[in-house]
């Protein structure tokens, strides 16, 4: 994850605060630079203390001028992210959707209107996900492991399908 993809992942809790210096380190990979910043970095968990990193990541946000993303910006950012690990296909789909709607969609203050994810655009993705957990779920005997691994590999078709709509309808017209 880049800088703003970790600040977002921190928005949404999905960071473990011993890896908050990570962000720092990340951010100095990238080029941005202030005395917080590297004393953030250097942090370890043998260093760690809640509130001082706290203080720190504030600092650093005030040095570079900097404002940590709203939650529906972090929701955002992240999904966008997820959604493009997906169809580079650098995660499996099915791991790509779950990580969206466990660390997203149920973090999210957001209400949806008819369906479930559709407050995200991601309804059809949660539909997806819901009908791989569904077959996954089911017992099959051996004579049928064909049948069900080309119904497994057609839904991973269908989530990749969807992302890519997802990146094209959704991604870009909210850029």
């Amino acid at each position: 994850m880049d800088f703003n993809q970790q600040l977002a992942a921190f928005v949404l809790k999905i960071l473990r605060h011993e890896e908050i210096p990570n962000i720092a380190v990340q951010a100095l990979v990238e080029g941005f630079d202030s005395n917080s910043l590297r004393i953030l970095a250097s942090y370890t968990s043998v260093d760690y203390n809640f509130f001082e990193i706290q203080d720190l990541l504030k600092k650093i946000m005030l040095e570079l001028n900097i404002q940590l993303p709203t939650k529906t910006e972090a929701s955002k950012i992240l999904i966008s992210f997820y959604i493009d690990e997906i169809i580079e296909k650098k995660i499996d789909p099915f791991v790509g959707v779950e990580n969206i709607i466990k660390d997203i969609y149920y973090k999210s203050d957001m209400i949806n209107e008819k369906y479930v994810g559709d407050c995200l655009g991601i309804e059809k993705l949660y539909g997806l996900y819901d009908d791989y957990n569904e077959f996954t779920s089911r017992h099959f005997n051996d004579s049928n492991k064909s049948k069900y691994y080309q119904v497994i590999d057609k839904i991973k078709e269908s989530i990749i399908k969807e992302s890519i709509n997802y990146k094209n309808n959704f991604i870009q017209k909210s850029a």
